[in-house]
C-alpha cells in the first residue's frame, strides 16, 4: 500500500522490490537480485485482480449514479484500506494488500505509471480552448478564479499557523504554494466527462469552462513543481540541481524549478506548434499522433528529460500530451495508449490513492469541514465574481463557478504528489482528497439539475 514517504525514501523502497536490502553476494561482492518467487507472482496478481475489480465496479456504480468515475474508483479503494476491510480484518488485508516488500513495492511502481498516463490523458484533455469571442469571457474568469484564491491562500499561510499540516519535509514555503493551490485548482478531465455525458461539450459554456480550466491547471502544475523542488533535501535531490549544488532553501533555487518547469511545460509545445505551422517535421507530428508506439516514446523521453532537470516526471507526461493533442483528430479514448490506460493504470491508481487513505487514523473532522468550506466559498466566489464582470447573467456565472469548482483529477494528483514529496500531513492529504471527491460531486449534480431544468445558460 503507498506510503506518505519521502521521494528518497520511495525510490529505495522501490529499488528494494529487485535487491535485496543491504545484502551483499559473498561470491561476487555485489547486491544479488531478487527473483519473484511463485508465492509473490501470486499475490501481486491478486491484489491486481482485486484493486482492478473494485474500482471498475465502483466506476460503473458512480456512473450509473451520474457521478464521475474517480469517486467510485477511490472510494472502492477507501473500503479496502485501513478504513474497512483493514480495520475489520487486518489480517486478511496484510496478506492481500501488504504494506511491506516486494509485493507492496510493485504496487507502487503501477501507482506511479498510473499517475503518469493520467498526466499523459490531462494533456491531451488541454486541447479544448475558446472561440475568438468567447476568449475575453475566460480570460477574465482565469484572472479572477486563479488570483483570489491565489492570493487568500498565501495571506492564510502568513497569517496563520500552518505547522500542523506539514509532511516530513516540514518545507513552510513549499506547504504555502500546496496549500493556495489547492484553493484554486480545476479538473479538467472530470468536468470534461461531466460535460460529455451530459451532452454539453461543444457548448458555449464548456468552451469557456475548458479554456479558463486549461488557463489554470498549466499555472498551477507548474507550482507544483516549485514546491516539489524547493521541498527536496540537498541530499535528495537528483538529476542538474544535484550537480549544480542548488540549496533547495534558497532563492535561486525557486526560480532554477520555476524557469525549468515552464521549459518543461511550454517549451517543447511552442517548438511543436511552430513547427506544424510551418510545416516543418510534420511526418513527426503525424508519427506522434497516430502511433501508440511513438506516443510512449514521447511519454518516456520527456519523463527523463523531467529526471534531467530534478523536475517530477508527471510534467514531462503532461506536456507529452500536450504536444499529442497538437494533432487534432486525436482523442485519449480513442487511441491504444489511453484505452489501456482508463482500462487499466489509472483506475488502479485512483484505487491505490483511496487505499492510502485511512479515515480513523487520519480524518481531521474540524480541518476537513473548514477546509472544504472555505475553499468551494473562496473559488467558487471568485469564479462567480470573474464571470459577473466578463458580463454573464446570474444563472450563467453560478453554472460557471460550480463547473470550475470541481477539483477531481488534478486535486488528487496535488494530493498525492505533495504528499510522496513530504510536502503535507496525512490529515492534509485526506482532506485534499475528500476536497476533490466532493466537488466533482457536487458539480456533476448540480450541472445534471440545471440541465433537467432546461437551463439555458448551459447552451
Amino acid at each position: 500500500m503507498i506510503s506518505g514517504r519521502s521521494t528518497s525514501e520511495a525510490r529505495a523502497s522501490f529499488t528494494q522490490a529487485f535487491y535485496h536490502q543491504g545484502q551483499i553476494s559473498p561470491i561476487s561482492g555485489k547486491m544479488p537480485r531478487v527473483t519473484f518467487t511463485s508465492g509473490d507472482v501470486f499475490h501481486l496478481l491478486l491484489a491486481l485482480l482485486i484493486l482492478l475489480a473494485a474500482t471498475r465496479l465502483g466506476g460503473r456504480l458512480a456512473l450509473n449514479m451520474r457521478l464521475p468515475p474517480v469517486i467510485g474508483e477511490i472510494t472502492a479503494g477507501i473500503l479496502l484500506g485501513p478504513s474497512l476491510f483493514g480495520a475489520l480484518f487486518p489480517e486478511a488485508s496484510a496478506a492481500v494488500l501488504p504494506q511491506t516488500g516486494v509485493v507492496a513495492d510493485s504496487l507502487g511502481a503501477f501507482y506511479e505509471l498510473g499517475l503518469i498516463l493520467l498526466m499523459f490523458a490531462a494533456g491531451i484533455e488541454l486541447r479544448a480552448l475558446p472561440r475568438r469571442d468567447e476568449a475575453r469571457t475566460a480570460g477574465i474568469i482565469t484572472i479572477a478564479s486563479t488570483l483570489i484564491p491565489l492570493a487568500a491562500g498565501v495571506a492564510a499561510g502568513m497569517a496563520l499557523d500552518l505547522t500542523t499540516l506539514e509532511g516530513t519535509a516540514q518545507d513552510e514555503a513549499a506547504l504555502v504554494i500546496v496549500f493556495a493551490a489547492a484553493l484554486a485548482i480545476t479538473s479538467i478531465p472530470v468536468i470534461s466527462r461531466i460535460m460529455l455525458d451530459l451532452g454539453l461539450m461543444g457548448t458555449r459554456f464548456s468552451r469557456i469552462v475548458l479554456g479558463s480550466a486549461v488557463a489554470e491547471d498549466v499555472a498551477l502544475y507548474g507550482m507544483l513543481a516549485v514546491a516539489v523542488g524547493i521541498a527536496q533535501s540537498g541530499a535528495q535531490g537528483v538529476g542538474l540541481p544535484a550537480e549544480l549544488g542548488l540549496d533547495p532553501a534558497s532563492a535561486l533555487a525557486s526560480v532554477y524549478y520555476a524557469v525549468a518547469s515552464v521549459v518543461v511545460l511550454v517549451g517543447p509545445v511552442v517548438v511543436v506548434r511552430w513547427a506544424s505551422s510551418h510545416d516543418r517535421f510534420g511526418w513527426v507530428l503525424a508519427r506522434l499522433g497516430n502511433e501508440a508506439a511513438h506516443q510512449l516514446l514521447l511519454l518516456l523521453a520527456l519523463t527523463a528529460l523531467c529526471g534531467a532537470l530534478g523536475v517530477i516526471p508527471i510534467f514531462g507526461a503532461l506536456t507529452a500530451g500536450l504536444i499529442v493533442s497538437q494533432q487534432h483528430h486525436v482523442r485519449i479514448n480513442g487511441s491504444s495508449v489511453g484505452r489501456f490506460s482508463f482500462a487499466f493504470f489509472i483506475p488502479l491508481y485512483f484505487g491505490l490513492v483511496g487505499l492510502r487513505i485511512d479515515l480513523q487514523e487520519h480524518a481531521d473532522l474540524f480541518l476537513i469541514a473548514t477546509f472544504i468550506t472555505a475553499a468551494c466559498v473562496i473559488k467558487g466566489g471568485a469564479a462567480y465574481l470573474g464571470a459577473r464582470l466578463a458580463g454573464e447573467d446570474r444563472e450563467s456565472a453560478g453554472a460557471l463557478a460550480v463547473a470550475l469548482n470541481a477539483r477531481g483529477g488534478p486535486g488528487i494528483v496535488l494530493a498525492s504528489v505533495s504528499l510522496a514529496a513530504g510536502i503535507i500531513s496525512d490529515e492534509f492529504f485526506v482532506t485534499l482528497i475528500l476536497l476533490s471527491l466532493i466537488t466533482s460531486a457536487l458539480a456533476g449534480w448540480w450541472l445534471q439539475r440545471l440541465l433537467g431544468k432546461g437551463d439555458s445558460s448551459l447552451t
